[in-house]
């Protein structure tokens, strides 16, 4: 049963099955080595029964009193028990000699209602419940809310600038759930939270980028939502790419003849346009692609680009690649290049006649 386990405890037993009728006193967890004491009469008979429980801390016993009612909450009278400091009573009780405080380890402790059943199926039912005379109103364990699943959206940005975080919330059939609180994290700090809207989705726009550089980071965003009486709590992740942006430093829409070479020249910015190239960020080409889609490697004179690189000039704080059109036809070609960990692929465009 659900009390199994639980140290530091006590508990007041009603069983009907194997022995019948009995009560007993569970100490620490213990539910296999408790002394049990017979009923004389059949708790399982449909009857309500009310237990009265009394203890007596100078003495250190434990007076458990348990009455048989009628349909009218009347005691059936079965035969007077004198306890000591009642008058008389009807029904059965039994002392029990016992240190509580010592059991529970202090002077208060928790009050809980716990069943079990075997093989058989047995009802059971706590009608009231009184605290030294005192209704105590209690309500039963509700069922654990379903799982609610939110999906977070891979965000994007600009080195320096901001970005906007989105993430759908869903309850467990797959219905949109709105006018719920999403918080969003960046690299597991809070930027903020938004409200969902009739789709489910919330959308946290203007989220700084300051101090993060360039790269794809996985998982970096994530949101979370803490559930409701309907719904259970969820969280979700989404990846973050952070770019540079690009700055020409050449006329890309100028034709320029087949067999020439074209000074493809560019420098990296932040979110402001402010330049940021440097000689300790490698920029590189990586292909030439065709308006009919062929791709070839970029190559430079002479193989001045070894493995594609560009050259940074540092008077200009700019880049440049030398590109040698020998071999291809007439047409519109772009050329494909990375900044170092920025994990997006720029583009410029070469017209060829």
């Amino acid at each position: 049963m659900g009390y199994a386990g639980i140290q530091d405890s006590l508990a007041v037993t009603f069983d009907t099955y194997p022995n019948g009728s009995t009560t007993g006193v569970y100490a620490n967890g213990h539910i296999d080595d408790a002394a049990y004491y017979f009923l004389p009469f059949d708790i399982a008979d449909g009857r309500t029964y009310r237990v009265e429980l009394s203890y007596d801390a100078d003495i250190d016993t434990l007076y458990q009193v348990v009455v048989p009612l009628d349909e009218h909450g009347v005691p059936i009278e079965l035969e007077a028990y004198p306890i000591s400091h009642y008058e008389a009573y009807v029904g059965w009780y039994t002392p029990v000699p016992l240190d509580v405080a010592a059991i529970v380890g202090g002077g208060s402790a928790h009050v809980g209602f716990t069943a079990a059943t075997g093989g058989l199926n047995s009802e059971h039912r706590v009608s009231n419940f009184f605290f030294d005379g005192d209704r105590i109103e209690f309500t039963a364990p509700q069922a654990p809310a379903a799982a609610a699943n939110l999906a977070v959206g891979d965000a994007s940005g600009t080195y320096g600038g901001t970005t906007a975080l989105t993430a759908t919330l869903v309850d467990a059939s797959g219905q949109p759930l709105a006018d719920r609180t999403v918080t969003f994290r960046v690299k597991g700090a809070v930027v903020g939270d938004a409200i969902t809207g009739v789709d489910g989705v919330a959308m946290l726009a203007g989220v700084s980028l300051a101090g993060i550089e360039p790269g794809a980071y996985g998982g970096a965003v994530t949101a979370g939502f803490v559930g409701d009486g309907d719904n259970g709590p969820a969280e979700g992740a989404g990846s973050l790419t952070v770019s540079y942006g690009v700055r020409l430093g050449f006329n890309d829409t100028r034709r320029v003849q087949r067999g020439s070479v074209v000074p493809v020249r560019l420098s990296l910015t932040d979110a402001a346009g402010t330049n940021v190239s440097s000689a300790s960020v490698a920029v590189t080409a990586t292909r030439l692609v065709s308006s009919t889609g062929e791709s070839t490697t970029p190559a430079g004179p002479g193989g001045s680009h070894a493995g594609g690189l560009f050259h940074y000039d540092p008077l200009t704080n700019s880049y440049q690649f030398n590109l040698q059109t020998t071999g291809l036809t007439a047409g519109t070609y772009t050329l494909y290049f990375t900044a170092d960990s920025d994990t997006l692929e720029h583009a410029v465009q070469v017209v060829i006649v």
